[in-house]
């Protein structure tokens, strides 16, 4: 299995001053970007068409349904938010978990994409509440795209 892992983190910092000659409170956030592609005959792959079916109306996924149009590999971008802290002991992270994950924070994205046989897809995904109330991942994005070559359907 071919894996692209690409582990980059953005250290934001916000300072709230309480006024002229007081502390000052330090709030620092992270966020972290993974990137990772799964072929298809694995079960990471496998994991993640189901977390699509899941996730996704049918004709969403209209590709996903029969084995002989399913895509070469998906690749797959999460971000994550998370405390200063928490951003310290995930640096050791090589790539997105596979299942996906069930829940996850406010802000948090996962962004799918396939592009094999001429057709382009992607799926982009927030936690946020759902139409049933509760809290889950929703789809956001979907894109699909009849191109001419794969490489085209990345470029733009």
């Amino acid at each position: 299995m071919i894996r692209k892992i690409l582990c980059t983190a953005t250290l934001l910092l916000a300072f709230f001053a309480t006024g002229v000659g007081r502390a000052t409170d330090v709030v620092a956030q992270a966020a972290v970007t993974r990137m990772n592609t799964v072929s298809r005959g694995t079960p990471a792959y496998e994991d993640v068409r189901q977390f699509i079916l899941k996730h996704s109306k049918a004709s969403q996924h209209a590709s996903l349904d029969n084995v002989r149009t399913w895509p070469v590999s998906f690749t797959i971008a999460s971000k994550t938010s998370m405390s200063a802290g928490d951003f310290v002991e995930a640096q050791d992270i090589s790539g997105p978990p596979t299942p996906l994950p069930p829940n996850g924070n406010i802000g948090d994205t996962i962004t799918i994409s396939a592009c094999s046989r001429g057709i382009s897809e992607s799926w982009s995904y927030a936690w946020g509440l759902t139409s049933t109330g509760g809290y889950g991942w929703v789809l956001q994005d979907y894109h699909y795209q009849v191109v001419n070559k794969c490489k085209d359907a990345i470029r733009q």
